[in-house]
């Protein structure tokens, strides 16, 4: 799996209502993804209001999985060469 199968991956996510891993908390919807801005958007089940997460925002989270996979991958194919 590389870099661009994961992103492929996420992306087939939009759209998609995803369930919270604790169970008090609203499932979400992952409303779309723009790896160009570093920013996605995700409405709560709870509510009607979209929320735009970017790197610059406290919970970011998938965007630093994105980049640390990302990093992980250069590495690897660094010492492949």
């Amino acid at each position: 799996m590389n870099f661009n199968q994961i992103i492929s991956d996420i992306k087939q996510l939009v759209g998609l209502e995803l369930q919270a891993v604790n169970p008090s908390t609203a499932s979400i919807t992952l409303v779309s993804i723009d790896l160009d801005k570093n920013r996605y958007i995700v409405q709560p089940s709870d509510t009607k209001k979209q929320i735009t997460i970017t790197s610059d925002s406290p919970n970011h989270e998938i965007i630093k999985c994105i980049r640390g996979i990302a990093r992980s991958l250069k590495r690897l194919r660094a010492g492949s060469k």
